[in-house]
């Protein structure tokens, strides 16, 4: 019983107050460093991935008997032959959209809407040489855990995982982004023939759009600063063909 008391004693001698508390904070250093270095080494050791943007312009036709009316999808154009883009051979490229959506369009509850992408061949605007279709779902009703999940994780970005958020290691989430992968099986010859690209938003409805990102495993290719103009863009395929079927209606 002596020796158990003396161990006491020497145990409540040494480890005070400040001393655990020290020790807590070398604890959470440790676990922050332990979290950060490998994303930092990935940063540092691996070959930095190459970003292209262009600014992306939405455009769309008003109706000829309401004005204010929305008459056709939001198209964007982007002309590859003005990017020249430079891409590695032998590489898979993916190619996906994200979208961040206003809370307008969220709180109309838009529901499923239809994200295209069409790559056009040079010698003929006609011929489309390759098209992706993609259905997307604004969802506004989450579930309570849900919800609480979201919160919590916002709160920890912000506060625990801040340096991690800070260097763009962790994003936060936010309902109003949405995802779209098309494909991952793109070289670089499908993209070194290609003209135009379009991508179009099969929904009358969605409303400032923010951000459109194309993306691909070693090169990213990000269109940003979405805007609508009343502009019509009668110029690309997929405004073409609506407008026919409709004259055919």
């Amino acid at each position: 019983m002596l020796v158990v008391e003396k161990i006491s004693s020497w145990i409540r001698d040494r480890f005070t107050i400040y001393h655990i508390i020290t020790a807590i904070i070398q604890l959470f250093g440790a676990f922050v460093v332990a979290v950060i270095s490998p994303f930092l080494l990935r940063q540092l050791l691996l070959p930095s991935l190459v970003e292209y943007t262009v600014p992306l312009h939405f455009n769309f036709e008003t109706c000829r008997e309401q004005l204010a009316g929305v008459c056709s999808f939001p198209i964007a154009v982007v002309d590859f032959s003005v990017e020249k883009l430079k891409l590695s051979p032998g590489e898979n490229y993916e190619i996906s959209i994200e979208i961040i959506l206003s809370e307008s369009t969220i709180a109309s509850n838009v529901g499923i809407f239809q994200a295209v992408v069409e790559l056009v061949d040079p010698n003929d605007p006609r011929n489309m040489k390759r098209t992706f279709r993609k259905s997307c779902f604004v969802n506004r009703n989450h579930s309570l855990i849900y919800r609480i999940v979201q919160g919590w994780w916002n709160l920890a970005c912000q506060t625990l995982f801040f340096p991690a958020y800070f260097l763009g290691l962790l994003t936060m989430s936010d309902n109003r982004k949405l995802e779209v992968s098309f494909t991952n099986h793109l070289v670089d010859s499908d993209l070194d023939n290609t003209a135009l690209l379009y991508v179009q938003l099969q929904n009358r409805f969605i409303e400032e759009l923010k951000r459109s990102e194309i993306a691909d495993d070693v090169t990213f290719l990000t269109w940003n600063d979405l805007r609508r103009s009343s502009d019509k863009a009668l110029e690309n395929s997929l405004h073409r063909r609506q407008r026919n079927k409709e004259l055919k209606q």
